[in-house]
């Protein structure tokens, strides 16, 4: 899995009459450690437009609201990469406040689409390399051609392979009375 912090400062702006963060806002903050992790890979959103002719439209946004964030405080914006990309790309964020309390979680979809045609396609070869080149190799688990993932409480897995590239879910056996 791959992980960042970033640190942002809440703006008057972003706040309601009563000094809190307007919930629209945390998505705000979830584009712009986006962007700041591209820029982390030595890469940005335009430069994957310019060079590679791609676009990454936003499939699906999750959030979910635990405590609130105030005017000027500092908060850190931790986003997670858990898997690959193929045709999407899913990043988790979790939002802290300055005393550590966790204060949101969220998570995001997007696609690759060609920019003339906007058309899905594959995740462009260079993004590709740059996270591989970030991670050495090291962050996400694949073992013998397949791609695990595990879920909530560790009930459950998922797995991919080139043979069946659909997410197949099984139940841990230990789980089974």
């Amino acid at each position: 899995m791959l992980t960042r912090d970033f640190k942002f400062r809440v703006w008057y702006k972003d706040t309601d009459q009563m000094g809190i963060v307007h919930h629209s806002n945390y998505i705000c903050y979830y584009e712009a450690a986006r962007s700041e992790l591209l820029r982390s890979f030595g890469s940005s959103y335009a430069d994957m437009e310019e060079k590679d002719g791609v676009m990454m439209p936003i499939l699906e946004v999750h959030s979910k609201y635990l405590r609130p964030a105030h005017y000027d405080e500092l908060i850190t914006v931790r986003i997670s990469l858990r898997e690959l990309p193929k045709a999407r790309i899913t990043f988790e964020y979790e939002i802290y406040n300055e005393a550590g309390e966790l204060l949101n979680t969220g998570s995001t979809v997007l696609g690759f689409i060609h920019r003339d045609t906007r058309r899905p396609c594959r995740a462009p070869k260079g993004f590709m390399e740059l996270l591989e080149k970030t991670c050495n190799s090291r962050c996400f688990l694949r073992i013998a051609s397949r791609s695990f993932r595990f879920f909530p409480r560790g009930r459950y897995f998922g797995f991919s392979s080139m043979e069946n590239p659909g997410w197949e879910f099984r139940t841990i056996l230990s789980d089974i009375k």
